[in-house]
C-alpha cells in the first residue's frame, strides 16, 4: 500500500479509550423501584401493597450488600 490509501486515524488514543468501560461503575449495586415485571414475568400474582413490600425489604438488602467490598485479583498468592 502507498502512504496515501493508508486509513487515516487522527486520534487512535481517543478511539481506544471511547471503547473502555470502568467496571467499577458498572458494578454498582443499584436499588429497584418496583418489582411489576418480574411480578408478571414470575406469576407471583403479588397485589401492589405486597410489591411495595417487597421492594422495600430488597432495597434494604442491596444497600447492605453494596458495602461488601469487591475482591480484586490476587496476583502471585496461589493456593491461598
Amino acid at each position: 500500500m502507498s502512504q496515501s490509501t493508508l486509513p487515516s486515524f487522527p486520534n487512535p488514543d481517543r478511539a481506544i479509550l471511547e471503547q473502555l468501560r470502568d467496571w467499577t461503575i458498572t458494578d454498582k449495586p443499584v436499588t429497584v423501584r418496583n418489582l411489576k415485571r418480574m411480578n408478571e414475568v414470575l406469576g407471583w400474582a403479588l397485589n401492589e401493597q405486597e410489591l411495595l413490600e417487597a421492594v422495600s425489604d430488597l432495597n434494604r438488602h442491596i444497600e447492605k450488600l453494596a458495602l461488601v467490598p469487591i475482591r480484586g485479583p490476587q496476583y502471585g498468592r496461589a493456593g491461598q
